[in-house]
């Protein structure tokens, strides 16, 4: 599973001496990407009611979940503008997220913790990059 962000600029103001304004965007796509990594493995973490725990307390518990697919969940930047956030390719994760074709024929219909934080993300990344904007503006006075 995949989140990605893109930051496409372009016209005269980025083109001359805008380099503080470009470092500011690519500031905050990594922010914003670590903050959707966060949000991601914070819902893959231990719940009372029994899903995706920690090795530690699943062996308390008696539980036979490891926490091995919170700890797949890596984000990174790919180039300066692009940022991407994955589960590492596990096996399960379409099935996890709820986008696998056995989510069709079962009663799990998936957690959908990518597209939740994806949603979250969408609402937070304006505040995110206006506070990275706003930065670079101000070195630039």
């Amino acid at each position: 599973m995949n989140v990605t962000v893109k930051v496409s600029m372009h016209g005269p103001f980025f083109q001359h001496g805008a380099a503080p304004v470009i470092a500011a965007l690519h500031d905050g796509i990594q922010e914003t990407v670590l903050q959707g990594e966060r949000e991601i493995v914070k819902m893959a973490q231990p719940r009372p009611g029994g899903v995706l725990h920690s090795r530690s307390y699943a062996a308390a518990h008696r539980y036979t979940q490891t926490g091995h697919y919170a700890r797949s969940i890596h984000g990174r930047m790919v180039s300066s503008m692009h940022g991407v956030i994955n589960d590492s390719g596990v096996v399960y994760g379409p099935w996890l997220e709820g986008v696998s074709s056995r989510n069709q024929t079962t009663r799990f219909k998936g957690y959908a913790m990518f597209r939740k934080a994806k949603e979250k993300l969408h609402g937070l990344v304006g505040g995110i990059l206006q506070k990275h904007v706003q930065k670079a503006m101000d070195r630039l006075r």
